[in-house]
């Protein structure tokens, strides 16, 4: 099979004057390729080296002096006014019409690949969103622009209050108020508005802390029994008094000492996992001291001599 002969092959204005010629190129990592280089004759006389198959590709009109002899310093294209010309590489020094400068390709150019600079396309595609609503909020006017090219907006809450909130965050739904709607949805949790309140309790049941009274009480409890689980027998460990009687049913027995009884707080977390918190009755509270289990007895040992350590 013969060599394809590229000599007085046209592509447009240009004609390829030798046969191609066999350059040995490595790459940084060392890898080594072959890059088949041509000469190229222009119709205004000048010669230029081209890569072949980039020259076969692209199809260029004419030669680069051709094309600056046709888009001088001065000329705009589309949005880019032409500046200077930088290097032999192609780039232009241009402004756009907003004022903006940047090098650019001269082949992007003229093929209309870029026609404006990116902050002119943004504008263009920009929406206007005053007079709309996101959530509470109300696009009063354009505030600002932020370094990143997104807008600011000026905007009212329905409470009244005024602040600037960005694009992404009112479209996203990041802020749909000043903080007004978030009081409103606490308010309704709180007190009788709240599904879970018990209307059957009065003011003294709901104090957590239970006041002083019951503190007295709780170390009675403790100190009757030695500070020590009465279903465990671990000591030196945080210790609970634990209401036999339900202290929220049980009212008149809250504070009788013999009513209570003295758990680790491992053994009362159990209790109240296995016979609940208001519902259980004082044979609960003996049920579970018979119960036989030596594996619970070890685990609150053990975590107690690790603790120790």
């Amino acid at each position: 099979m013969g060599v394809k002969n590229y000599v007085g092959m046209k592509i447009n204005d240009l004609v390829i004057i030798t046969q191609p010629t066999i350059i040995y190129k490595i790459s940084e990592i060392g890898k080594k390729s072959q890059v088949p280089k041509v000469f190229v004759l222009c119709l205004c006389g000048s010669i230029k080296i081209h890569n072949l198959y980039a020259f076969l590709l692209r199809k260029p009109k004419n030669c680069r002096q051709c094309h600056q002899r046709k888009y001088p310093v001065g000329s705009k294209i589309n949005s880019w006014s032409i500046l200077e010309y930088v290097n032999k590489e192609g780039q232009v020094h241009c402004q756009c019409e907003c004022g903006i400068k940047k090098i650019v390709r001269f082949s992007s150019l003229i093929s209309n690949q870029t026609t404006k600079c990116q902050a002119c396309y943004a504008k263009k595609s920009r929406k206007n969103f005053i007079g709309q609503k996101f959530g509470r909020w109300k696009v009063l006017d354009l505030h600002s622009m932020t370094e990143h090219e997104q807008s600011e907006w000026v905007c009212r809450c329905e409470c009244g209050t005024i602040k600037i909130r960005t694009t992404a965050l009112l479209l996203h739904s990041n802020s749909i108020s000043c903080g007004c709607f978030q009081k409103e949805l606490m308010e309704k949790k709180i007190g009788a508005l709240n599904t879970h309140y018990n209307h059957s309790l009065t003011e003294s049941d709901r104090d957590r802390k239970r006041g002083s009274r019951h503190v007295w009480w709780s170390n009675k409890v403790k100190r009757r029994d030695s500070f020590t689980c009465q279903k465990c027998q671990v000591t030196g460990v945080n210790l609970a008094a634990h209401h036999i009687r339900s202290y929220y049913k049980d009212k008149e027995y809250r504070y009788d000492i013999e009513n209570g009884i003295t758990f680790c707080e491992d053994c009362h977390i159990k209790f109240h996992k296995k016979y609940g918190f208001t519902n259980f009755k004082p044979e609960d509270t003996n049920e579970f001291l018979n119960e036989n289990d030596q594996r619970e007895h070890s685990e609150c040992t053990i975590r107690y001599t690790c603790s120790r350590v």
